[in-house]
């Protein structure tokens, strides 16, 4: 696994639309919760693609559809794939920002809409007849991203990024021709240097970036064991902290949207454990035990360890802050309606922070935008990082033992 950072810095108003507006705009830039901008790194990832596929035509005159499907992913290939994974691009100490965002006590004086308001700035654009005149109802006003408030803002000089992702590298997911590894990284570090534009509007004067891919040091990690099992132990607890934004997807109906939901099924940690044990040890007799044989039971995972309020505990329908419980309280003819929610055992409503994206895809590049006959336009919604999720796996004591002995205390891998 080779790590790297994407830097990225704006020469030019950026615009990521996040596909919706207000009363005043048409759309606006992405900004997260807190009001500071990112780049998504489903965007970026799509950047990367396009720019890689023009390295490989510049060098060859043709495209290698296999490989670039090897590096970014195909849907027919299956869940985990593609070689590289690519981070969110935030501006630089971002975490510290975050935190210093919320240890403020003027909720007002750190509103989202008043940090998102320091970053953007609004301009608007409309389209000419021959005659030279507006055409009606041709006016577009956008929120766009600042270069010059960006840059001031950050403090940054002209030689440093004003945002950056991670980019992960898996080599094992390449074919294994020789010197193929090699190849791709160097071209995938001019791909890169190549990208010289994105973000919507890139054909009418907006969208100018440059981007350096930087080689960079892994964090050190450990898999020694550390835990301290007693004889005959059926049950261990699980932590799972969200290190980036996860899709934990489902249906909700509308085809244009991919819905998250607030557990993590354990069909999925299961998925993501068994990824990382082979990885590191193949695929034996231990892996069938532990993940195939039925001999453990991966339990779901909820934020803080909380559950769904029982049905019998009810809201007033006209005033939500009178709660009953239906099977002992007297209603005195009172519509009620259940919570619908996850609490803790401490009675503390929980709230599974999420965040919704817009994201488009087109099939031809060199058409600058989606096209009606192909590409598509879609919502999808994802769980906000830093957020922890608790859980259990329980079962037989000997193939608890061996997964502890085989995985550790602590392990990383990808979700969703």
């Amino acid at each position: 696994m080779t790590h790297y950072s994407l830097n990225i810095k704006p020469q030019f108003h950026l615009l990521f639309g996040k596909g919706q507006g207000s009363l005043t705009v048409d759309n606006e830039q992405v900004t997260d919760k807190y009001g500071l901008p990112y780049i998504p790194g489903k965007t970026l990832k799509g950047l990367l693609r396009e720019s890689f596929i023009e390295i490989i035509e510049m060098k060859t005159g043709k495209s290698d559809q296999t490989l670039v499907d090897q590096l970014f992913g195909k849907d027919e290939y299956g869940y985990g794939q593609a070689a590289l994974r690519i981070s969110d691009g935030l501006l630089p100490g971002y975490d510290v920002l975050v935190q210093t965002i919320k240890a403020q006590d003027s909720y007002l004086a750190f509103h989202p809409e008043h940090i998102k308001n320091q970053f953007l700035t609004q301009i608007s654009q409309t389209a000419l007849d021959s005659a030279g005149i507006a055409k009606q109802g041709s006016l577009r006003t956008q929120a766009v991203l600042d270069h010059i408030k960006l840059t001031d803002l950050l403090g940054v000089k002209s030689e440093e990024s004003c945002f950056v992702a991670r980019v992960k590298f898996d080599e094992s997911k390449l074919s294994a021709a020789t010197g193929l590894v090699k190849m791709a990284k160097t071209m995938l570090m001019q791909a890169a240097t190549n990208l010289h534009h994105a973000g919507l509007s890139r054909n009418r004067g907006m969208g100018k970036i440059k981007c350096i891919l930087a080689k960079e040091k892994p964090q050190p990690t450990t898999n020694k064991n550390g835990l301290s099992l007693s004889d005959g132990t059926t049950t261990i607890n699980v932590i799972l902290t969200l290190n980036e934004p996860v899709i934990l997807g489902t249906q909700i109906g509308d085809q244009n949207t991919v819905a998250s939901k607030d557990h993590v099924a354990g069909g999925k940690l299961l998925g993501m454990m068994a990824q990382d044990y082979i990885s590191r040890h193949g695929v034996d007799d231990d892996f069938t035990e532990i993940f195939l044989s039925g001999a453990l039971s991966f339990g779901f995972l909820t934020k803080d360890a909380s559950f769904p309020a029982p049905l019998n505990i009810q809201y007033d329908k006209y005033d939500k802050k009178q709660i009953f419980d239906i099977y002992a309280d007297d209603l005195q003819g009172k519509i009620t309606k259940p919570l619908a929610m996850q609490i803790t055992e401490q009675g503390e409503i929980i709230k599974v922070d999420k965040t919704s994206s817009f994201h488009t895809r087109r099939e031809n590049r060199t058409a600058g935008s989606s096209l009606k006959e192909e590409g598509a336009a879609y919502y999808y919604e994802s769980v906000d990082k830093g957020q922890v999720f608790h859980g259990k796996i329980s079962g037989e004591a000997d193939s608890i033992k061996k997964l502890v002995d085989k995985m550790g205390a602590q392990i990383s891998g990808h979700l969703g």
